[in-house]
């Protein structure tokens, strides 16, 4: 959890996209006061799984429509928030749970 003023962004640490209606997206929470964004994910050898520059899109756990097996990923966050011209990153592990 990161605390700035009134911005509480929070990445949670794992999914499962089982269509259960539940954690079934990869989602960064409590952006509402984000202004610019851009979130990538990446595999463990470091290749690119996923980019976004929509604070409200998540990840589905798949790769090239495909279903990604079980496994740890990393992530990267750049954002910036509303009034705030200061560049702040997040960055660490995301479990996918099948």
């Amino acid at each position: 959890l990161i605390l700035k003023g009134n911005c509480n962004v929070y990445v949670p640490t794992g999914f499962t996209p089982n269509n259960d209606g539940r954690n079934d997206l990869f989602k960064v929470e409590g952006t509402g006061l984000v202004d610019k964004f851009d979130l990538k994910i990446f595999d463990r050898s470091g290749e690119p799984i996923f980019s976004t520059t929509n604070k409200m899109a998540g990840w589905d756990g798949r790769y090239k429509g495909v279903e990604l097996p079980s496994r740890v990923f990393v992530y990267l966050i750049t954002y910036t928030e509303i009034n705030d011209p200061v560049v702040r990153t997040l960055k660490g592990t995301i479990m996918l749970i099948r």
